[in-house]
């Protein structure tokens, strides 16, 4: 979302993230054993369980060189639209700490984070697909006049 909205800056008004995940492949690539990483580079991939599917995740070695390529580290985020950031505070895959410091990159002042405190990762229950929708709608609203 935020390499889409800094590429293409005129054709986005507004911003909702959810369990924003800035760099989460490079980090998440650095965080593994380094045998998990040689057997990534020698067979270009590498499968592991996903809690939200039968079929494993498969990490593929493209994927982390792209990522590569893309990473913000802590450089300011170019980004002058709305954004509103919502994060579960249960989020078992990324740290709701990640949408503070995005938070803190992005070059816009009007920026909004939301912590959900029972929220997990995907937010997906109806209470919270309702939090989603009303920040939509608000930034619709907000951009609309």
């Amino acid at each position: 979302m935020l390499l889409v909205a800094m590429d293409k800056p005129q054709q986005v008004c507004g911003l909702v993230g959810i369990a924003c995940a800035t760099d989460f492949v490079s980090r998440r690539y650095e965080s593994l054993p380094e045998a998990v990483k040689t057997e990534i580079q020698t067979k270009g991939f590498w499968e592991f369980p996903s809690k939200y599917s039968e079929d494993p995740y498969v990490l593929r070695w493209e994927v982390i060189e792209e990522a590569r390529h893309h990473k913000l580290d802590d450089k300011k985020i170019e980004i002058c639209c709305p954004v509103r950031l919502l994060h579960g505070i249960n989020d078992q895959d990324v740290p709701y700490i990640v949408s503070l410091d995005v938070c803190k990159q992005l070059q816009t002042s009007d920026v909004t984070v939301t912590f959900i405190k029972d929220g997990d990762h995907r937010l997906s229950d109806p209470k919270n697909l309702g939090i989603i929708l009303k920040a939509v709608k608000e930034l619709v609203l907000d951009t609309s006049q």
